[in-house]
């Protein structure tokens, strides 16, 4: 994971480092930039919207919210060895965890395109408020005789317990779409650095790539998992990918 979170990083330092430096005019065409991205982290993935608006030669403000999905590290998927046809499920997951980022930043120019086929390399970097939302897993559950119920009865659906239910007693995952009446919100926040990329060859539009680190902080530990740490401090390495239009 530490490994991972490096190279991520320092690739796009390395570029950062070596582009050189050129006039800002061809960003300055425009007042203001729109643009949808999708990202991948190395603990789920997610979507945002960001608005830029021109602050002053080489430097923008970004309006950024984001929502992803977090997931813990120690997930692991797995069937009951004891059933047939039984669907796969993440053993000792106790609850789904997605994280609203509604945040504010700057976004800072190091290389202006010179031309239409030119790269522009520039640093974001936002803080803003992260507001996580937690529910159940469900799960499958079929209950043994010595339980009360006679085997091969229909399998009941219910939000994982650990001290309840038993490996052997779990047919796999319930639909995503349960449990949403039993969200918990976590407020915290978070902050976010990476290198941005456009490469966009008309010249308003956006389209790039950005790489970079991004941290949340919780007021309380994350119940994500049974059976092992959960932790209200996450750091992820992400990359997502820009498509939207300047104005």
């Amino acid at each position: 994971m530490k490994k991972l979170l490096l190279i991520w990083f320092f690739v796009g330092f390395s570029l950062g480092i070596f582009a050189q430096k050129e006039s800002f005019a061809s960003s300055a065409e425009y007042d203001s930039e729109l643009y949808g991205s999708i990202m991948f982290h190395t603990n789920g993935w997610g979507i945002s919207g960001t608005k830029l608006k021109h602050r002053t030669e080489g430097k923008k403000w970004l309006f950024t919210a984001e929502l992803v999905t977090i997931k813990h590290l120690k997930e692991e998927k797995r069937l009951n060895p004891y059933v047939d046809n039984t669907k796969k499920y993440v053993y000792g997951k106790l609850n789904y965890f997605a994280v609203l980022r509604p945040s504010i930043g700057q976004q800072k120019i190091i290389y202006a395109k010179g031309s239409k086929l030119g790269v522009q390399v520039a640093i974001n970097y936002n803080i803003g408020a992260s507001i996580g939302f937690t529910r159940p897993v469900y799960l499958e559950i079929l209950y043994p005789s010595v339980l009360g119920r006679p085997e091969g009865s229909t399998p009941s659906s219910e939000a994982y317990n650990p001290e309840l239910h038993k490996p052997e007693m779990i047919l796999g995952r319930d639909t995503y779409f349960r449990g949403f009446n039993q969200t918990t919100v976590y407020p915290g926040i978070h902050g976010k650095v990476g290198f941005n990329f456009d490469y966009a060859s008309v010249s308003n539009l956006v389209r790039g790539i950005e790489t970079g680190l991004a941290f949340d902080v919780y007021l309380k530990k994350i119940p994500l998992m049974a059976f092992v740490h959960n932790q209200r401090f996450f750091v992820t390495g992400y990359m997502s990918f820009h498509f939207g239009k300047k104005q």
